[in-house]
């Protein structure tokens, strides 16, 4: 390989490789590298200053070399289904960073990524995640995956004018801070599945793009009156609950297209609520469950 000098872009994934020869470094032209789907337990210690993407999914990968961090071009980093316990702090430098896909690994943290401020998506789920730095600088964000950890806290966020999918589903989540959510207008889909939420910030109902709402499986114990703000809000799960009532606000939901109300106990008032929460939604030929 040291004499392919001129090579851009190198595929050489879903072979049965076990290992990368040190003379990658020789491509020092290279942009594009896929080795996914191959048998590697490590990454060669290479520091490519014009690569853009790096595609190392489905490996068995424990460690990735600090000298990736020189790799200052990166624009697309893939380690997908490695075996990953940790990620060098040295990614931190990258400031070209888009995509950033490390999920189904195990991970407890991420390095610090305040300069990741052109990442738009972070896709970190299927780990075992229990700490996360502050996502405050990404705001270029627009989606963000972390279900399937251990997280006992909500990331500290920032100003995220293009985020618009959170989806933090299976973890340990008791309290959500009101101010978490002030600088997110473009939030259209919120996942909180299967924590331990008791209640939730009426401020998730504010931005005008809010859609989509997965709260089942929490001992939350009310529906805040906000959530009338979310004229469009069309799914609604909201399943396995210690609710009791529901706002009258929620009649203004005129968009409400699939609801899910399975296993709560509510009392009459909530129950005649549904019947006419349910008329709204047969309008759209959707489902309410209850």
């Amino acid at each position: 390989m040291s004499n392919l000098v001129n090579l851009v872009k190198l595929d050489i994934s879903e072979n049965r490789l076990e290992e990368l020869p040190a003379e990658l470094q020789s491509c020092s032209q290279l942009e594009e590298l896929d080795c996914s789907d191959n048998s590697l337990a490590s990454f060669p210690a290479v520091s490519l200053l014009k690569l853009r993407v790096l595609d190392a999914y489905k490996n068995s990968i424990k460690t990735l070399p600090d000298s990736l961090g020189d790799c200052t071009s990166l624009e697309t980093l893939n380690v997908f289904n490695n075996k990953l316990i940790k990620l060098p702090a040295s990614l931190s430098k990258l400031t070209e960073l888009r995509e950033v896909i490390v999920a189904s690994n195990k991970l407890k943290t991420l390095p610090k990524v305040e300069n990741w401020k052109k990442l738009t998506r972070l896709g970190a789920f299927w780990n075992t995640l229990v700490m996360l730095p502050s996502f405050a600088g990404l705001e270029s964000l627009e989606v963000l995956q972390l279900y399937d950890n251990q997280l006992e806290n909500f990331p500290e966020m920032g100003s995220h004018p293009a985020l618009s999918e959170i989806n933090c589903n299976n973890n340990r989540i008791e309290v959500l801070e009101s101010d978490a959510f002030a600088g997110l207008p473009a939030l259209e889909s919120l996942q909180l599945a299967n924590n331990r939420l008791k209640t939730l910030p009426g401020t998730i109902f504010n931005p005008d793009s809010f859609t989509f709402l997965n709260v089942s499986e929490n001992p939350l114990e009310c529906i805040p009156e906000e959530i009338g703000n979310s004229s469009h809000l069309q799914v609604l799960f909201w399943a396995s609950t210690n609710t009791v009532s529901l706002p009258e606000s929620m009649l203004t939901l005129e968009e409400l297209s699939r609801v899910d109300f399975q296993e709560n106990q509510f009392d009459a008032e909530a129950l005649e609520m549904c019947k006419k929460l349910e008329a709204i939604v047969e309008q759209s030929d959707g489902f309410f469950k209850r």
